[in-house]
């Protein structure tokens, strides 16, 4: 299942996309797998408001826990979902095949 929800924005592109993942073996479990707010657009709430919104719509899906996953040079974006109480539990193992 996929929850997609238009946040307006004044600027840019601001765009979420939450793909819900269901485990027979496991509870439901909400994915985010593209978060963005244009650069000129930062600081403003914006994303932290797309944040909000995406756990709503994953907790009325009947998710217990959203997840996500980002490279480890996006500090910032480590900043920013940290401030919005994620922590970081997984290590993501990558394999270039070109």
């Amino acid at each position: 299942m996929t929850i997609r929800t238009a946040v307006p924005a004044d600027c840019g592109e601001v765009y979420r996309l939450i793909c819900i993942l269901e485990e027979t073996s496991l509870p439901r479990i909400a994915e985010i797998m593209e978060f963005a707010v244009d650069p000129a657009c930062r600081s403003r709430g914006i994303g932290k408001e797309m944040f909000a919104r995406a756990c709503a719509d994953a907790r009325a899906a009947g998710c217990v826990q959203i997840e996500l996953a980002t490279n480890q040079r996006r500090t910032g974006a480590h900043h920013f979902y940290a401030r919005e109480g994620m922590r970081c539990s997984h290590y993501s193992f990558t394999l270039p095949l070109v």
